[in-house]
């Protein structure tokens, strides 16, 4: 048998911390500065603060040393990585021309290809957005500030803003359950990072507990770092085993960087509940008559709440389903071909399709639009007493975050090409109703509802109403440490 390719080398000094392998912390802070003069004084001085992948993997295992020895673990750290737009990164001096990525050139907005609202009245329309959408609020540098110490976390804001034009601060926390703000467990599955931290053949950034040379554990699929970092191999669509060629973004000094797609959305928890309790009702009056809220929700994320997916268990959440982490990610969608158990439009499918065939080729094609996840609440939680919700202003939602090397092939086809449109990824599946946005004159998502009670007949669900909705983003660069001392010393590229 021959052996499996020996994985690349990171340059775990060099790459940002949130990239690779990603800060998880319970609080976040994101920081938009705009440049008034010259930024490379600025650049210079937040340099010593930003964390690398040594960074933040060294400190994840003196912690997991310290839970197996039944240890109380070391404080958490804070740490800062720090991402451009363009117009960022030409004021440092780089020639933004020569960068491949177009989406990243022209930035998020008006003519971005989100499906984003076109009516300028609309709260989701560019124009509108509390952070980016037009030039005057698009930040030069976005600063992701993170830690479990939130005094920590807002000592290192004030030091890092000191002295320039800040256009946008949000805090970020994680709420009690690891839960977003509909309620579902958050952050379950992310595919593992191929390469290795040393030259040991086994000293992979990705844990392994299978004998397997195309997963990290059971249904965590292994993805080439080109994907995410620039100068590593890529995936390729037709062997997930053997590298791919190199990526490379036009320039050498984007070597160990990665683009940053962030997306302010807020979220509309009333409506979303007011539409599960309604809807559940009808679909019970058509011979659904096991539908609740509950089981909605769950059919339109594709999970249940604490985390078990409906492949896994159709009829409820496991009783602790992340106890076991080499089984919560352990499915396919092949044997459900017609969307009976877990639909297709459900928002865990739209996204990663898995083992399924899709308008874009084989299982093996959907491991190429992997994205790297990096998002957190803000807000505060939805009351759960009828007086605080009749005075609730709504204020709530993600800020997702995600890492990748083309936002066109990446980011773009998971929100264009598959959660915005009925006929992708596996034809005519329906939008994905939880986040999607409609494709239509009037933004109506839509979706068929197909057997998931044996003798109902399918249902048409569709509504108007966002739950979901763009307030903000932005398309950024986070260079490797060895770019950011370059542009700090004045040097061009």
């Amino acid at each position: 048998m021959t052996p499996p390719p020996k994985e690349p080398v990171l340059a775990s000094a060099d790459i940002q911390g949130n990239v690779l392998p990603g800060f998880n912390t319970r609080h976040q802070t994101l920081l938009g500065l705009r440049f008034d003069g010259d930024p490379r004084a600025w650049l210079a001085s937040v340099l010593p603060f930003v964390s690398t992948l040594a960074d933040v993997h060294g400190y994840r295992l003196v912690r997991r040393q310290a839970r197996l020895h039944g240890e109380a673990p070391a404080a958490s750290p804070v740490w800062v990585n720090v991402a451009f737009a363009a117009e960022g990164l030409a004021a440092l001096g780089a020639d933004v021309e020569r960068i491949r990525d177009q989406r990243f050139r022209q930035g998020m907005g008006e003519t971005s290809n989100l499906g984003d609202p076109r009516d300028r009245s609309h709260p989701g329309h560019p124009s509108r957005w509390v952070v980016g959408g037009t030039p005057a609020r698009t930040p030069d540098a976005l600063v992701i500030v993170a830690s479990d110490d939130a005094a920590g976390v807002r000592e290192r804001v004030a030091q890092v803003r000191e002295g320039r034009t800040v256009v946008y601060e949000q805090e970020g926390h994680g709420l009690d359950g690891e839960i977003e703000h509909f309620g579902f467990r958050d952050g379950i599955s992310s595919v593992g990072v191929r390469g290795r931290l040393g030259r040991a053949s086994d000293s992979h950034l990705t844990r392994r507990t299978i004998d397997s040379d195309r997963f990290g554990r059971p249904g965590q699929p292994l993805v080439w770092p080109g994907q995410f970092v620039f100068g590593y191999p890529r995936q390729r669509s037709d062997d997930p085993v053997k590298p791919g060629p190199v990526s490379t973004g036009g320039h050498a000094w984007m070597k160990n960087g990665s683009f940053l797609a962030f997306r302010r959305l807020r979220q509309d928890v009333a409506a979303f509940r007011r539409f599960v309790e309604w809807e559940s009702g009808r679909l019970r009056d058509a011979g659904n008559t096991q539908m609740t809220p509950e089981r909605l929700a769950a059919l339109l994320v594709g999970r249940w709440p604490a985390g078990t997916a409906l492949m896994r268990n159709a009829g409820g959440d496991d009783p602790d389903p992340m106890a076991d982490l080499a089984t919560v990610n352990d499915f396919g969608f092949a044997g459900d071909r017609f969307g009976r158990v877990c639909p297709s439009f459900a928002h865990i499918r739209k996204v990663n399709p898995r083992d399924l065939s899709t308008d874009k080729g084989g299982p093996d094609r959907t491991l190429t639009f992997a994205v790297l996840r990096r998002g957190i609440p803000w807000g505060t939680p939805y009351p759960s007493t009828a007086a605080g919700q009749a005075l609730d202003h709504g204020d709530r939602g993600l800020l997702f975050l995600c890492y990748q090397t083309s936002i066109k092939d990446q980011f773009e086809v998971l929100n264009t090409d598959w959660m915005n449109r009925r006929n992708g990824p596996e034809g005519n599946a329906g939008h994905d109703l939880l986040v999607g946005q409609g494709d239509g004159p009037n933004r109506e998502r839509a979706a068929d509802l197909r057997g998931v009670e044996s003798g109902a007949a399918p249902a048409r669900i569709a509504t108007l109403i966002e739950w979901v909705v763009p307030t903000g983003g932005g398309y950024f660069f986070a260079p490797s440490i060895s770019a950011l001392r370059h542009f700090a010393a004045g040097g061009t590229g």
